[in-house]
C-alpha cells in the first residue's frame, strides 16, 4: 500500500513539475497574432497626408461618438467608461 501512495505522489508530483516548466516556457516571449502566424505588423509611415487623414476623417467620429464617455473631462464628471 505505502509504495503505491508513494508511486501516485511520484506522479502527481511529476505532472505538476512539468505543466509548470510547460507554462514558464509558454510565457517566455509573447508574440502578436501576426507574429504567430509567421506575418509581420505593417510598417506605418507618419506624414502629413496620414495626419490630415486621421484629422479631417477619423477624429470628427471619435469626437461625435466616443468622447462624452471616453475622455478627461468624462472622468473628472464620473462618466468614465471602460
Amino acid at each position: 500500500m505505502a509504495s503505491f501512495r508513494f508511486a501516485k505522489v511520484v506522479l502527481f508530483s511529476a505532472l505538476l513539475v512539468s505543466s509548470l516548466i510547460s507554462t514558464a516556457e509558454a510565457q517566455g516571449k509573447p508574440q502578436s497574432r501576426l507574429e504567430s502566424l509567421g506575418e509581420s505588423p505593417p510598417e506605418v509611415k507618419d506624414s502629413q497626408e496620414s495626419l490630415a487623414f486621421f484629422e479631417s476623417k477619423i477624429r470628427p467620429v471619435l469626437v461625435e461618438q466616443c468622447y462624452s464617455c471616453h475622455s478627461q473631462e468624462a472622468a473628472t464628471k464620473g462618466k468614465l467608461k471602460g
